[in-house]
C-alpha cells in the first residue's frame, strides 16, 4: 500500500512539474536565435503567417503571472481567461484588413467574421464588455464584411455602449461605472466614429467626441501630457501609474484610428493636434534600442505591445505630416520588434495581462495584439 501511495504522489508531482516546465521550455527554446533575420521581407512574411494562423485560432492569454505549480491555477480556472480574447482578435483582424486582397488572408478573414456574425447578420453571442467594440470596429472596417449585411450586429454593440454610458461617457467595466480607463479611448471611440460614419448616427459621433475629450482633459498628466491608467470621473483623481506603456499605446491607437474614421474636419484637426502634442512627449521616452517600456518613466527595457502600437502611431503621423522625426522613430521601433521576433515569426517580450489599476504584469512573452500591431507597423513604412 505504501508503494502505491508513493508512486501516486510521484506521478502527481511529475505531472505538476510538467505543467510548469513545458511552457518555460517552449519559451526558452523559442528564443534561441531570436531576431536572426536575413531581411525585412523574410521577417514580415513570418509575422504575417503567424497573424493569419492566430486569427483562425487565437491563443488564450494567461491571466496569472505565476510560473510555479500552475496546475493549481489551471484546475481552478484562473490561469487563463477568454475575456481577454476579443481585443486580441480585433487587433489581428485590423492588421490583416490591410492585406485582405491576398487569397490566404481573405479566406481567414471571411472565416473569422462568419464565426462572430451569423448568416442573419446578428452576433452569435451577446456583447459582454465594452472592449468588444474594437472587434466590431475591425469587422466593420473590413472590406470583406459588407456594412448592410452586418448592421444588426453593429447595432447590438452600439446599444450595449449606450446602455453602459454613465455621466456622458462609457466605463470600461460597468462594475466600476465611475472609473475611466485609458483603454476605452482605443477600444470604443474608433467603433463609435465608424458606426456614425457608416450608418449616419450623430449620437454615436457625439459620444466618441465626449469620450476622447474627457480623457484628454482629465486623464493626462498636466506637465507631461502622458496618460494615467485611469481616473475617477467624480473626483477627477488620477489612478494607476502615469506612463503605462500599453496604456499610452491605447491612447495612440484611439487618436489614430479615430482620425482615420472621423468626418468632421474640426474634430479631425483637434485629433491631429492632440496626436502631435502627445507624440512630442513620447519621442524623448523612446529608448536607445528603439522601444517604449512597460513603464515609460521607470524602465529602459523594451516592451513589444507598447512599441508596436506607438510605432504604428508614429508611422501614421509621418504619413500625415511628413515630419522626418516620426519616420525615424517608427523605423527604430520596427528594428526593435524585429530583434524581438522569434524564428517562427512570433513577436516576443510583450507584457502580460494587467490585473487592475496598480497591478501590472511582470510577464514578458508572446501576445496576439503585439503580433498584430507589429504587422501593422510592417505595412506602414519600409526600413
Amino acid at each position: 500500500m505504501g508503494y502505491i501511495l508513493f508512486f501516486i504522489l510521484l506521478f502527481l508531482t511529475v505531472t505538476a512539474l510538467a505543467f510548469d516546465a513545458a511552457p518555460l521550455f517552449r519559451r526558452w527554446f523559442g528564443r534561441i536565435k531570436i531576431g536572426w533575420w536575413d531581411g525585412e521581407r523574410e521577417w514580415r512574411e513570418a509575422v504575417k503567417k503567424v497573424t493569419v494562423k492566430w486569427l483562425l485560432k487565437t491563443p488564450t492569454m494567461p491571466v496569472s503571472d505565476n510560473a510555479r505549480l500552475t496546475v493549481i491555477d489551471r484546475a481552478r480556472g484562473t490561469y487563463k481567461s477568454k475575456k481577454l480574447q476579443s481585443w486580441q482578435e480585433a487587433a489581428l483582424l485590423m492588421a490583416l484588413n490591410g492585406c485582405a486582397e491576398e487569397p490566404g488572408v481573405s479566406a481567414a478573414i471571411r472565416t473569422y467574421i462568419g464565426r462572430i456574425i451569423g448568416a442573419d447578420g446578428c452576433l452569435k453571442e451577446p456583447v459582454s464588455g465594452a472592449d468588444e467594440a474594437l472587434r466590431a470596429y475591425a469587422i466593420l472596417s473590413s472590406p470583406l464584411a459588407g456594412p448592410d449585411k452586418i448592421k444588426s450586429a453593429m447595432d447590438s454593440v452600439y446599444t450595449f455602449l449606450r446602455k453602459a454610458e454613465k455621466g456622458g461617457t462609457v466605463p470600461y467595466n460597468t462594475a466600476v461605472p465611475n472609473i475611466r480607463f485609458v483603454d476605452t479611448v482605443g477600444m470604443i471611440c474608433p467603433f463609435l466614429l465608424k458606426y456614425a460614419a457608416v450608418y449616419g448616427c450623430s449620437d454615436a459621433r457625439e459620444l466618441a467626441v465626449r469620450q476622447i475629450g474627457e480623457y484628454l482633459a482629465v486623464g493626462m498628466h498636466g506637465d507631461f501630457y502622458i496618460p494615467f491608467h485611469g481616473f475617477d470621473q467624480g473626483t477627477k483623481a488620477p489612478l494607476g501609474i502615469c506612463g503605462w506603456g500599453r496604456g499610452c499605446g491605447w491612447l495612440a491607437v484611439g487618436l489614430m484610428e479615430s482620425f482615420k474614421t472621423a468626418q468632421d474636419e474640426t474634430f479631425k484637426k483637434y485629433l491631429l493636434e492632440s496626436a502631435g502634442t502627445f507624440a512630442a512627449r513620447l519621442l524623448p521616452l523612446q529608448t536607445q534600442n528603439g522601444a517604449w517600456s512597460r513603464q515609460l518613466f521607470a524602465e529602459e527595457a523594451g516592451e513589444s505591445s507598447a512599441t508596436a502600437m506607438i510605432g504604428t502611431f508614429m508611422a501614421w503621423l509621418y504619413e500625415a505630416s511628413g515630419d522626418e522625426q516620426y519616420r525615424k522613430s517608427a523605423q527604430q521601433a520596427k528594428e526593435f520588434l524585429m530583434s524581438r521576433t522569434r524564428r517562427d515569426g512570433k513577436v516576443d517580450h510583450a507584457q502580460g495581462d494587467t490585473k487592475g489599476i496598480g497591478f501590472y504584469s511582470a510577464r514578458l512573452d508572446v501576445m496576439p495584439a503585439a503580433q498584430a500591431f507589429t504587422l501593422a507597423l510592417c505595412a506602414s513604412i519600409q526600413l
